[in-house]
């Protein structure tokens, strides 16, 4: 039954997300995927996200909401006195662009050279 409820969990804000690219009309998707990420930290504070999180499993810290939650979260921790959450989840972030930008140039640099 989880695996059923998160992939209908999934399946509904994949769907949401669709619409959302669709009826932008940008030409890149990066602020619907910040609208999705701040949506991830208001949803957190309300206490949907932990819901969800508990009705579905790990399928639900998969999600684009999910990073904007640990956002939050971190920062609540943060500010009652332990950065540690916070700390490491930017860390991950930072590690991640890196790679991002790594491999980018790595596929830059092979294109050019054909």
């Amino acid at each position: 039954m989880t695996f059923l409820l998160a992939f209908l969990l999934g399946g509904t804000l994949c769907a949401l997300a669709q619409a959302v690219f669709v009826a932008a009309k940008l030409p890149n998707p990066i602020p619907c995927l910040i609208l999705f990420f701040c949506a991830g930290g208001a949803l957190g504070v309300f206490g949907v996200v932990p819901m969800l999180e508990e009705l579905c499993q790990a399928g639900m810290m998969a999600t684009v909401l999910d990073p904007g939650f640990g956002i939050q979260a971190g920062v609540f921790s943060a500010l009652a006195g332990d950065p540690k959450a916070l700390v490491a989840l930017l860390a991950t972030i930072a590690i991640m662009i890196v790679m991002g930008l790594v491999a980018g140039a790595i596929a830059s640099s092979r294109a050019a050279g054909k």
